[in-house]
């Protein structure tokens, strides 16, 4: 994953059987390899009372030796917020991890983790302001990539996500709030993913975390190992970016 690079020949987001893919971890490797990608990362998602981590973790390797000479195999796991600072929903163990992709799927407020649906009755209701839950939501993020950093490399998982699903849309986001986030990106060394599944972040706020310097990795948020390194919402993104690097045509 090098700076300031798109390469859409990387699909950084692919989940398997481990979790809620269709597809064992195998099949999807011969799949990135049948179409000429040449690095994929492994991801599936966690709770705090997920036990299979090291059996993953093993297996990840056991396919490193059989097919490494082909395509470059990265582990990940993936974590919904359970709470406002930015704390994860993942086991004690990740020994091996190399990715952790910290996900949107619940809306952080105040001191606590909200459903999208209870969060636009909030809204509205008008008992809470968008301006205070993009705050919020950046807060968290941040805290994410700081509490994190240190086990292992971070990556925001499709950012703004969340946004649709209550009502916000993301370009009505205050630039200062993007840029705190980027800045914690490069200093944390996190990654900020551009998602073809979820098809975010759109292009105002790519464009604005590409040009601060965010490491943005491409990804298809794979269930399935038919849509693995298909790309046109990305592909859309990427082409618009300055910079570009292989992968593109």
């Amino acid at each position: 994953m090098s700076a300031k690079k798109i390469n859409l020949r990387e699909d950084l987001h692919i989940h398997s059987t481990f979790s809620d893919g269709a597809d064992s971890i195998e099949d999807n490797i011969r799949m990135a390899i049948s179409r000429g990608l040449t690095h994929i990362c492994c991801v599936d998602h966690v709770r705090q009372d997920t036990n299979w981590v090291p059996n993953y973790v093993d297996q990840i390797h056991q396919f490193r030796r059989k097919y490494g000479d082909q395509i470059k195999i990265s582990i990940g796991i993936e974590a919904k917020f359970i709470n406002a600072a930015g704390e994860l929903d993942l086991p004690d163990s990740l020994e091996g991890v190399e990715y952790i992709f910290a996900a949107d799927h619940q809306f952080p407020y105040g001191i606590d983790i909200y459903t999208p649906r209870q969060i636009k009755e909030l809204l509205d209701e008008g008992l809470v302001q968008q301006e205070v839950l993009f705050r919020h939501l950046i807060r968290a993020t941040i805290g994410a990539m700081w509490k994190y950093s240190e086990q292992a490399t971070v990556v925001i998982a499709h950012l703004f996500s969340i946004l649709p699903k209550v009502g916000l849309m993301e370009q009505d986001i205050h630039i200062e709030l993007k840029a705190a986030l980027a800045r914690a990106a490069i200093e944390t060394g996190s990654l900020i993913e551009i998602s073809e599944r979820w098809q975010c972040p759109q292009l105002e706020s790519a464009h604005f975390l590409w040009e601060m310097g965010v490491e943005m990795p491409v990804s298809t948020d794979s269930h399935k190992k038919e849509t693995i390194g298909e790309y046109q919402f990305v592909r859309t993104i990427a082409t618009q970016l300055p910079l570009l690097s292989i992968g593109i045509d």
